[in-house]
């Protein structure tokens, strides 16, 4: 159990260290903020982007010049100089931080891509993922973002489905000190920080403040708060007997899941997703952009089952200029969000 444990745990390392993308001569660019960030189109807010650059040894390099470029077409985001472009240098921390900027309020994921020089010489670059998205997700995915972390080639034993990682984090019941190999039916439930969970088949969750969760293979089962899914790969995200998962080959798909005392409420940040029941009946869809809620009913036992295919749910949808388009995650820009009631 103890070799099992160290294994999983060095892979786990690797995994973290492949995350840092090492550069030409040794020098590294770290992505401390801004990563995986939505950005309210409706605010036009933008989280700032911090970087770090570190030499093979860890140290930080100040006096490096670190540019950063949003997309100039489409989805992206404006820095303080009123352009698509900035350059800021890294201070004695070696750290530089693009911030003052707006998004551009087109709906949408874009990646800015960050390169960094040193002493006249490129040392690498790295890119930071965010979306534009509504005010609706915006606002129920507000406390599930912030941890970095990609899911990549993650190699685990056959016996363990994942790995937890973050701040304060507890499984079955366990205090965590920074990390966890889980296994099947492993509770995993978050303090006052969130927790990211990686799971085989490149998928990766990130876990809310004070929510609770139960661990399956490729399957992660909400009990209480919220869970993002920031990569479905092959897995499925649920909740009292639903299921959410990517339609078709959107394996890359960007979701919301919380609760409430009557209803699971689902956000599409990007792809389109699936609701179905446990008989993999198609409850409903959620298009890119798109807030769907779902009733639950209670049952005896204290546990609970998804409503049966017909039952209405209520979807937030975006409406205005364009609207069409921006379901279709085509990056238009919202002019307004309004309700309906979809039968």
């Amino acid at each position: 159990m103890r070799t099992l444990l160290f294994v999983a745990l060095l892979n786990f390392a690797v995994f973290q260290a492949a995350g840092r993308q090492r550069q030409p001569g040794g020098y590294r660019l770290v992505v401390v903020d801004g990563e995986g960030a939505l950005n309210n189109v409706e605010a036009r807010s933008a989280r700032a982007l911090v970087v770090r650059v570190e030499d093979r040894s860890g140290a930080p390099v100040p006096g490096a010049q670190v540019t950063f470029d949003s997309p100039e077409n489409g989805a992206g985001e404006r820095f303080s100089n009123g352009t698509s472009h900035f350059t800021a240098t890294t201070d004695g921390s070696g750290v530089a931080t693009a911030y003052g900027m707006q998004n551009n309020g087109v709906a949408g994921s874009f990646a800015v891509v960050v390169h960094a020089t040193y002493q006249g010489q490129s040392i690498g670059d790295i890119s930071i993922h965010q979306a534009n998205v509504s005010r609706q997700v915006a606002e129920m995915s507000g406390k599930l973002q912030g941890a970095n972390g990609q899911a990549g080639q993650l190699a685990l034993s056959t016996s363990v489905l994942g790995v937890a990682a973050g701040d304060q984090f507890m499984v079955n019941g366990a205090q965590m000190p920074g990390n966890a190999n889980l296994m099947s039916s492993a509770r995993v439930q978050t303090l006052s920080t969130p927790a990211t969970l990686f799971l085989h088949n490149s998928c990766e969750f990130l876990e809310g403040p004070h929510s609770s969760v139960l661990i399956a293979p490729n399957a992660v089962d909400l009990e209480s708060g919220a869970v993002r899914a920031r990569h479905f790969g092959n897995c499925k995200l649920g909740y009292g007997g639903l299921w959410v998962v990517a339609a078709g080959a959107a394996v890359s798909a960007d979701a919301v899941l919380s609760v409430t005392n009557d209803a699971m409420q689902v956000a599409s940040v990007s792809g389109e997703l699936q609701v179905v029941n446990a008989l993999g009946e198609v409850l409903g869809t959620v298009a890119p952009g798109n807030v769907s809620s779902f009733p639950i009913a209670s049952v005896a036992s204290g546990a609970t089952a998804g409503v049966a295919p017909g039952s209405s749910t209520r979807t937030r949808v975006l409406i205005g200029t364009g609207a069409a388009a921006a379901l279709a995650g085509l990056g238009v820009g919202l002019a307004e969000a309004a309700s309906s009631t979809s039968p």
